[in-house]
């Protein structure tokens, strides 16, 4: 994969060329200034001060966004081209008839789609709301039912695999785009297709700062615990020089390996990497020297076969990038066990790999025939569940 390199003069002309003063005078006054608003005083929008701003003045054909794809070359988009595929998006959403602020979704992995899908979507003022590839169909359903989602964009594979099982499930959905150069599933339409029939010229409308715009769904749990007034969470952070925080791991899940602390998420978003890996599981196994080493659990993508050969490939890929945090151990399981809201059931491997008894179970995943009922039940009355909306402002 290509490793992005900045000269010295373009280390010299970044626009945060010196941190530490730039921290230190630092004010919430200062960085409203820095936003250019719309024009005509119309409010502010996410999509016009992250691209559109800059496309209309001397950053026009400077990169905005460079993807890295594994295998092949890098692409680039410049602001203009960024402006003007955000703006065939918008009017793509126009021509299906969706409206300022319906629920718009992506089920994506990261590349070019996804950020036009983004932008484009807060460029038409709608409410967005990113989907995690690996969730199965139900945390889907659900998410989708309870965000009232009129479109989503995703791919032909995640489409057959995760959204057509539920779809009759979800009546609010109308439009579902897929990307890619082939022909689309049935009932679905070509994101790249629909983007070449759109113009590339939008305006933006008035944009209030208090308007909804990203939808996010945090998992909630049970047994919570408050002392003075603070939820504790059981989540675990590190905290750097510069005051900033880091997410590590769950408390309970976090790795003590050899004297170093290993959070199991870094691991498992890294084992991600790997083309025949499809989801990644890790857990701390007993080890009487270190105390625990890390062992991974992986389902592999189709086409790809288990064997010792693709164990050292998996072994090795992770060591070169990880070092002493990599895992010692792989071991392939197709089957995973998940929590209703989708999460990996980290408890249930490491009680499996000591042998102990594993409890009380998550209820089993309900069949479709259930599917239509309930999301009709949640529509009407919203009932809380452990899969809660959160809900962030244009500004």
């Amino acid at each position: 994969m290509e490793t992005i390199r900045r000269t010295s003069a373009e280390q010299q002309s970044a626009n945060l060329s010196n941190y530490c003063w730039v921290r230190h005078d630092f004010t919430w006054r200062t960085a409203r200034s820095w936003l250019s608003g719309l024009p005509d005083g119309r409010g502010l929008n996410i999509a016009y001060e992250a691209v559109d701003r800059h496309a209309e003045g001397p950053l026009r054909d400077k990169v905005a966004l460079r993807c890295l794809v594994r295998n092949g070359p890098a692409i680039d988009l410049s602001y203009d081209e960024l402006r003007r595929q955000t703006s065939r998006f918008a009017n793509v959403l126009d021509a299906l008839g969706v409206r300022p602020g319906e629920r718009v979704f992506s089920l994506l992995n990261r590349g070019p789609e996804l950020y036009v899908t983004v932008l484009g979507a807060l460029k038409h003022t709608n409410v967005l709301s990113s989907l995690f590839s690996a969730f199965g169909p139900e945390p889907i359903r659900e998410r989708l039912c309870r965000g009232d989602a009129v479109l989503v964009v995703t791919t032909p594979e995640l489409y057959e695999r995760k959204i057509r099982p539920i779809r009759d499930a979800v009546p609010s959905l109308r439009h579902v785009l897929v990307t890619g150069g082939g022909l689309p599933p049935e009932g679905t339409v070509s994101l790249a297709a629909a983007l070449a029939a759109a113009g590339d010229r939008f305006e933006i409308p008035p944009t209030n700062p208090q308007q909804m715009a990203l939808l996010h769904f945090t998992s909630g749990t049970t047994g919570r615990c408050f002392a003075g007034g603070w939820y504790l969470s059981g989540d675990l952070a590190r905290r750097d020089a510069d005051g900033y925080y880091w997410f590590v791991g769950r408390a309970d899940d976090v790795i003590k390996s050899a004297g170093h602390l290993i959070g199991p998420f870094e691991v498992e978003s890294l084992l991600m990497e790997h083309p025949a890996v499809a989801e990644a599981a890790v857990i701390g196994k007993p080890d009487p020297v270190a105390g625990e080493v890390v062992k991974a659990f992986v389902t592999l993508r189709e086409g790809y076969a288990a064997g010792d050969d693709l164990r050292l490939d998996l072994l090795a890929f992770a060591r070169r990038r990880l070092g002493g945090m990599a895992p010692k151990e792989i071991a392939f399981d197709q089957d995973l066990p998940h929590t209703r809201s989708g999460k990996v059931m980290r408890r249930l491997l490491k009680t499996r790999e000591l042998g102990l008894p594993e409890g009380d179970l998550p209820a089993p995943i309900m069949s479709t025939s259930a599917w239509p009922s309930r999301c009709a039940a949640e529509g009407s009355s919203r009932r809380p569940s452990t899969t809660q909306p959160t809900s962030t402002s244009t500004s």
